[in-house]
């Protein structure tokens, strides 16, 4: 146990001194990011994740939920199975973000792949079926993708 703590009293350190070091490297432009970011709409990625799902010939829905007094929704499409469309892979990513994580890589990238694999996979019905979900709320508690 002793070890145990040792260790992540080590990866804990380790990870300060990388924060430390990314908060001094992009200093002289955090005011303009942050700009930007302050300006990101969920609306507007749900409206682009659903023109996108569209484009490529799926029907996507709102799985809409209410969490802590707040109504929100998870983005679905569905690729029917061909053989087994009871037997269902869920493919998903969330995309929200908070403050001490980069929204760009946790985890709109995985979200954007799934746009890919989306796109890729239109018209090629798999033996079980798909469904591509772009979740939110995963920051405050893994709300979408719980719903």
């Amino acid at each position: 146990m002793d070890e145990l703590i040792k260790r992540l009293d080590r990866q804990m350190e380790t990870e300060r001194a990388l924060r430390a070091w990314g908060e001094k490297a992009f200093a002289p432009i955090r005011a303009f990011v942050q700009a930007a970011v302050d300006q990101v709409s969920i609306t507007r990625i749900w409206d682009h994740e659903t023109r996108e799902l569209q484009a490529y010939g799926y029907a996507p829905e709102y799985q809409e939920f209410e969490s802590r007094g707040t109504r929100t929704a998870n983005v679905l499409a569905w690729l029917k199975g061909s053989e087994n469309p009871e037997t269902i892979y869920v493919l998903s990513g969330h995309f929200d973000s908070n403050v001490r994580s980069m929204g760009a890589d946790d985890n709109t990238s995985v979200t954007a792949v799934n746009l890919e694999t989306a796109r890729l996979l239109a018209g090629r019905p798999l033996p079980a079926t798909i469904c591509f979900a772009f979740f939110t709320g995963e920051e405050a508690g893994l709300l979408g993708s719980r719903e």
